[in-house]
This record gives structure tokens, C-alpha cells and sequence, in this order.
């Protein structure tokens, strides 16, 4: 009796092994999704054609009425569209010493130079430059006014593509005033920063979660 139980239990063991050996003979089939790449892009904001910091003006002996007219690209060369701003302007002004013409005209500072009050900045972005070479309705005006009151940054948003290039266009003029004799001899350096971004400046960019 022992015997055909044991033999019995054998025979279920068995039958219970090839039971779940077959439950496990599914079809099937794999497929890969392998070499997945990122590269990012780029952004790169070039100033008629060069990377380098670009001198404009070199100007001695100014005098009231004279005008200096100058002509520079900014072109996307990288892969990505961006936004153009202003992102920084400095003004440095010099006294020079004070001349009896200015001592007459009321000037007693002498380590503060006025010439930024009588110096006009016109500058813009000019977009119809093979078509008319100064300022025209469709242009985009950055700044127009005295250099002495000259904000240190201006937001605009200017979108320039991947590959795009644009016109700007930079005037500046010596007023014509009563009181132009506190700028004698002074001198006024001005700098502009433009910087290119992915984005909208004052907006959020969303972070990944």
C-alpha cells in the first residue's frame, strides 16, 4: 500500500512539472530601441562677421554739429533661433581739465565731463538696409536721445534665426546749445553688450520634471 502511494505521488510530481513547464512556452519576440542620441544646439552671436570687440568711433576734436554715422551687422550663426536684447551699456566721462570757456560757461567739476549732455545716440535696428540706408518707417528704434541720461540695459526681443543676419545702424550727433561750452575738451566713452538667448528675456522657462 506504501508503495502505491509513494508511487502515485511520483506520478502527480511528475504531472505537475510538465504541467507548469508547458504554461511557460509562450511565443515570443523582442524588439531594440538602442543609440538614442542628444546633441545640443547652438547659439552664436557674431558682430560683422567676428567675435572680437568692435571699435566704432575714434573721434578727436569734436564740435558742435558734427555727426558720425556707422553701419554694423550682428548675425545667428549658430544652429538655434534667439532673442537679441541689450543687455548692458556703460558710459565713462572724463573732465580733461577745465578750460576758461568752460569755467565761463559754469562748469566747476573737475572730475565729471557734461559732454554726455550735449552727444545724441541714435541707435536701431535697420530693416530695410538694401532698400534705404537710413532710418525709415518699419525700423526698430533701441535708443534715441542724450548719452547722459542712457538707460544700462533695453529689452526688446528681437528674434533673429539660425543663420539670419540684421542691420544696425548707429548715429551720433553733437547738439548744438547754449551752455555747449562746459564740453570743451571733455570726452565721453560709451560701450554696448548685446547678448543672443533660447528664450524670451522676463519669461519663465519651464524645468524638467
Amino acid at each position: 500500500m506504501t508503495k502505491k502511494i509513494l508511487m502515485c505521488v511520483m506520478v502527480l510530481a511528475i504531472s505537475i512539472t510538465m504541467v507548469v513547464g508547458a504554461t511557460t512556452a509562450y511565443f515570443s519576440d523582442k524588439e531594440t530601441n538602442n543609440g538614442n542620441t542628444f546633441t545640443a544646439g547652438t547659439l552664436d552671436l557674431l558682430i560683422n562677421g567676428e567675435n572680437d570687440n568692435l571699435v566704432l568711433y575714434n573721434v578727436e576734436k569734436m564740435v558742435p554739429d558734427n555727426e558720425g554715422y556707422k553701419r554694423y551687422t550682428l548675425k545667428n550663426t549658430g544652429n538655434v533661433d534667439g532673442y537679441l536684447n541689450v543687455t548692458k551699456i556703460t558710459v565713462t566721462e572724463k573732465e580733461n581739465g577745465l578750460t576758461e570757456p568752460e569755467w565761463e560757461a559754469g562748469d566747476r567739476t573737475s572730475n565729471e565731463g557734461e559732454l554726455g549732455r550735449f552727444l545724441r545716440l541714435f541707435l536701431y535696428i535697420d530693416n530695410d538696409s538694401e532698400q534705404n540706408n537710413g532710418y525709415s518707417i518699419g525700423d526698430e528704434i533701441i535708443y534715441d536721445g542724450r548719452l547722459n541720461v542712457i538707460e544700462p540695459s533695453y529689452t526688446f526681443n528681437r528674434l533673429i534665426k539660425a543663420g539670419e543676419e540684421i542691420v544696425i545702424r548707429c548715429n551720433v550727433g553733437f547738439y548744438e546749445h547754449a551752455d555747449v561750452n562746459m564740453a570743451q575738451s571733455d570726452q565721453l566713452t560709451f560701450g554696448i553688450e548685446y547678448a543672443l538667448s533660447q528664450k524670451p528675456v522676463n519669461t519663465t522657462v519651464p524645468t524638467a520634471s
